[in-house]
């Protein structure tokens, strides 16, 4: 994936390993995706972690420049926030937290079999 990206920061699973993923992801999880493309697990994330994430995708995006797009007038404007573990602005805990477990999922789906 590094070489097939304009941002050159693809990492390996294992170098995104997060270990308090570990115990969240299990076999029948992973077994479940197998069957069914697609897997809820739920109550990942506590209320207040989730309440956090929420909080600093909102300062973010008030952060965010909305005139730079690269979609002439005509074509629709939408506004997309990236959200990267090294940016140099500051997400908060529950964010990092949300990023490292998303990007930690590849790891522990290789782990399990998948």
């Amino acid at each position: 994936a590094a070489t097939r990206t304009n941002i050159h920061d693809a990492q390996t699973p294992k170098e995104c390993r997060y270990p308090p993923l570990t115990g969240i992801i299990t076999e029948a999880h992973v077994r479940e995706l197998e069957r069914q493309n697609m897997v809820v697990i739920k109550d990942v994330l506590s209320v207040s972690e989730l309440r956090g994430a929420n909080q600093s995708a909102r300062h973010l995006s008030a952060k965010m420049d909305t005139s730079n797009h690269q979609n002439d007038a005509d074509i629709r404007q939408d506004h997309i926030l990236s959200i990267r573990e090294s940016d140099t602005l500051d997400h908060g805990d529950d964010m990092t937290h949300c990023i490292k477990l998303l990007r930690g999922i590849p790891y522990i789906l290789n782990r399990l079999g998948y």
